[in-house]
């Protein structure tokens, strides 16, 4: 099964539009809204009691002494009412909640329902055919700001737009249960009006089709259709749950189709999703992509006179990233949805943090206005997280992880001029009057808390967030640090910058931490890159690289802000 479910769930991926649903009663069990089977039950103890008669076993005994054959709902419904108006109104307390079941959710959209219309948000699918009465599958469309296309009957197919135009077409083959017009009868069941048939037909040869809730054994003019229909241009999938009928695997081995088992339909459809998000994190960024962009910068960066180019090629990358993470909509807070979203800023960054990394590397002074401007289109990102405070703090990961990008590229470059850009950025708040220090929204306990980042990987780390950045930019740098002691250095050197710049501007006496506070203290007497830098501080003073007017305006600017940290340190204890 999971071979199958993986095998659909490329090919829906890969083949935007082109799979229909087939939606049976099963798909809204969940909901409460009955089968067809149960309809049945309710019907018979309906007619036990209008004959005055009390069903001491089964009910479908019970009907099959009284009436001699089978029980069938489209025979019970015929015989105890004569027009459709009156079968509208006798199936209508089984698809509307009434209060009770309005409390409890019931005869409300379904996880499944919900996953289905995100697929049809993402384009994954733009048809589906149903033979249900409900609107569920309308109300979750809707839900997502989505106006389905609906055909209820015959007389609509004429005044809509070809499938292919629409982003979603809704065909209830058998009504809709407030159209006096549905079919919900055997002898209607027989056979499909010549519009409608003609339709179905179109869709079964040139869709995929994937069935879900639906079992083949009462719909007889669907199952002749799909058996007429001689054209399987795509794969067909047939899920059933515990045993498929006698029908539905007769039906799959004539379209040469797969038989899914599943253990329901909500989870069926979202590990479809589940499936495809992932296969979309590892779409979304193709290193091809990056190896153009990289080779066109180089052109660009080489002569002054494609200043313009650079700028243009640079800002385009930044305003596509920047737009895509933005339109984002985040699900409920889970560690799952937070280790798919981390994945996918990460993942879509990617091309740009190797153009600013390889830009500022062989850049000029006169570059840096562009790396800025890049990073200024992350500064203010849209409210989409829905009061959920996890996703309004992870709004801030790609202004920290380009501030890592940037930070770390002037230290290799040595352009202290941009670290303190980078570093003593302000940002503007309607809650001051002055902007206020970037930096201090945007340190990785603000992005990610610790227990939250550890919890997601299964480790048990000092610095979760730091060590994550440490792995994923070193093959970024590698082709211009070759050296694997070198880049640590570098990012410690940086890490330990981006604590004193805060405790300067925001944290008093206290600072967010790197890997570089932990190494200090657990190398015993082995000297890091900060140790040496501290010590070379003190031997030039004013001629220190941070502090000439560079990171700091002066030593005693650069002395104050150590010194702070270094007590704060002093303090803190690793195990």
């Amino acid at each position: 099964m999971i071979e199958n479910i993986t095998t659909l769930s490329y090919s829906l991926y890969h083949n935007k539009g082109v799979y229909a649903l087939f939606l049976g009663s099963g798909i809204s069990r969940s909901a409460g809204i009955p089968t067809g089977w149960e309809i049945v039950v309710d019907q018979i103890k309906q007619l036990a009691a209008l004959h005055k008669e009390t069903i001491s076993g089964s009910a479908e005994d019970w009907y099959k002494e009284k009436y001699n054959k089978e029980p069938d709902y489209s025979d019970i419904l015929e015989a105890v009412t004569h027009t459709q108006e009156e079968r509208v109104n006798a199936l209508r307390g089984y698809f509307e909640p009434n209060e009770d079941e309005f409390e409890e959710k019931l005869k409300q959209p379904t996880i499944a329902h919900r996953q289905i219309a995100q697929l049809v948000k993402k384009g994954i699918i733009k048809v589906i055919i149903t033979t249900n009465f409900d609107r569920l599958i309308e109300n979750a469309l809707k839900d997502e700001g989505i106006e389905p296309t609906v055909i209820s009957n015959p007389n609509h197919i004429d005044n809509v737009q070809p499938l292919i135009h629409n982003p979603i077409t809704l065909i209830k083959i058998n009504g809709d249960y407030l159209d006096t017009k549905f079919l919900n009868i055997k002898s209607e069941l027989t056979a499909y009006e010549p519009h409608t048939e003609n339709l179905l037909r179109y869709i079964f040869e040139n869709f995929g089709l994937i069935t879900c809730g639906w079992s083949a054994a009462w719909d007889i003019a669907i199952v002749d259709l799909l058996k007429s229909s001689n054209k399987f241009r795509y794969g067909n999938y047939f899920t059933f749950k515990g045993k498929p009928t006698t029908e539905l695997e007769s039906l799959s081995a004539f379209r040469k189709g797969v038989l899914l088992q599943i253990a329901d339909a909500d989870q069926f459809f979202k590990g479809l999703n589940e499936n495809i998000e992932a296969i979309e994190t590892l779409q979304l960024q193709h290193p091809l992509n990056a190896e153009l962009a990289l080779a066109k910068l180089k052109k660009f960066i080489a002569k002054e006179e494609y200043k313009i180019s650079l700028h243009d090629l640079v800002i385009a990358e930044a305003n596509d990233v920047a737009l895509y993470i933005n339109q984002r909509q985040f699900p409920q807070p889970t560690l799952e949805a937070l280790k798919i979203e981390l994945e996918v800023n990460f993942t879509k960054l990617n091309t740009l943090s190797i153009m600013l990394i390889n830009g500022i590397y062989w850049g000029k002074s006169y570059h840096r206005m562009i790396w800025l401007k890049a990073f200024g289109k992350f500064l203010y990102p849209p409210d989409n997280a829905r009061s959920y405070t996890m996703w309004s703090n992870f709004q801030r990961f790609p202004m920290l992880y380009l501030t890592y990008v940037i930070g770390l590229s002037a230290l290799v470059t040595k352009d202290f001029e941009l670290l303190h850009e980078i570093l003593f950025m302000g940002r503007w708040s309607k809650y001051s009057e002055k902007d206020e220090p970037l930096i201090d929204e945007i340190y990785p306990e603000k992005v990610i808390e610790k227990d939250w980042f550890n919890k997601m990987n299964g480790t048990n780390q000092h610095t979760p967030f730091s060590e994550y950045l440490f792995t994923k930019l070193k093959p970024m740098f590698e082709p211009l640090v070759t050296n694997e002691n070198d880049y640590i250095n570098y990012f410690d050197y940086f890490e330990y910058t981006f604590s004193l710049a805060f405790i300067s501007q925001a944290g008093d006496h206290w600072t967010p931490l790197g890997r570089f506070a932990w190494r200090m203290k657990s190398m015993y007497k082995r000297e890091t890159i900060v140790h040496r830098k501290i010590k070379e501080a003190e031997e030039k003073k004013e001629d220190f690289e941070l502090a000439n007017k560079t990171l700091f305006k002066s030593y005693a600017d650069y002395l104050a802000a150590n010194t702070k940290l270094m007590n704060y340190l002093e303090d803190i204890h690793f195990r």
